[in-house]
């Protein structure tokens, strides 16, 4: 088994190419993947940003941030989360 994983352009290219009809069906399919990749997309972020949110309020300990927490503070918290997110930290 590969540890492969295509691409978002080649799973469309596939969509498409698997859609019965001609050129124009074609299209339609990358269109009809780009909506739904667009969707998926934003629903992935949607959780992110729910689970950044939901443990923001504590620190690793369990423990309520206080008022010494700037935005400055928490942006770079979040920033970093998110890159443990797309690293798979989570998973």
């Amino acid at each position: 088994m590969s540890d492969y994983t295509p691409g978002s352009i080649e799973v469309s290219d596939r969509y498409a190419a698997s859609a019965p009809g001609g050129f124009a069906r074609r299209v339609q399919a990358r269109e009809e993947f780009a909506r739904w990749l667009a969707a998926h997309d934003a629903e992935v972020a949607a959780h992110a940003l729910e689970a950044a949110a939901s443990a923001a309020v504590t620190d690793d300990d369990g423990i309520p941030w206080d008022d010494d927490y700037d935005r400055a503070t928490v942006s770079a918290w979040l920033a970093e989360r998110a890159d443990d997110l797309r690293e798979g930290a989570d998973q």
